[in-house]
């Protein structure tokens, strides 16, 4: 997100070019005889919504899309063998720590243990060593954002939302905590003082 400290400088907002999208089908040699598939997950119900718009956009190129919903388990194993054309997929990346490295690391090096894109490119690799060495934070998150170039370079992923919660409470809520995964704002002990 530009808000981000290691935000590419002078990213900005990608346009949609309809006859560009064509010209550059035709010079790869696509052909709309095979409809490609785009896989949403039945545990995030706001993909249900994602996908139509995403078919739509990539019809209008002369790419027939289906959709196929599913649980996620149901197809993992086909997720971290490549063996798909198109996945919504979701990633809480700064749940643990505010710092992107392990998201970096694991959805993105050659060796990355949730590298579903089975991208591999070794200058990106050493930044994110480089980086993971580096205790100073301006620097770190430089070169975060140069290994950001790089994927935006290479069009890896496409991020379609950047979900972010703010939650507002008032002084008298008691045992109250914002919960990272988003899965439920009340508990049982939630309370207000004085009631």
């Amino acid at each position: 997100a530009p808000s981000e400290p290691w935000a590419i400088e002078g990213a900005g907002t990608q346009r949609q070019d309809v006859e560009a999208a064509r010209e550059l089908l035709a010079a790869a040699g696509y052909t709309a005889g095979r409809p490609l598939e785009i896989i949403a997950f039945v545990e995030r119900a706001e993909f249900a919504d994602v996908a139509p718009v995403i078919q739509e956009n990539l019809k209008s190129v002369g790419i027939p899309v289906t959709i196929r919903t599913t649980e996620y388990a149901a197809v993992e194993p086909d997720l971290l063998a490549g063996n798909y054309d198109m996945v919504l997929s979701q990633r809480i990346r700064l749940i643990d720590i505010a710092d992107p490295i392990g998201f970096h690391t694991a959805d993105y090096t050659c060796q990355g243990t949730y590298n579903l894109s089975h991208f591999c490119d070794e200058d990106y690799d050493k930044l994110i060593a480089q980086a993971a060495r580096t205790a100073d934070a301006e620097e770190r998150y430089r070169l975060y954002g140069e290994a950001g170039r790089i994927l935006e370079e290479e069009a890896v992923n496409v991020w379609l939302v950047n979900e972010q919660a703010i939650d507002a409470v008032r002084a008298d809520l008691q045992s109250y905590s914002q919960d990272p995964l988003s899965r439920y704002v009340l508990r049982a002990e939630t309370a207000k003082r004085g009631s």
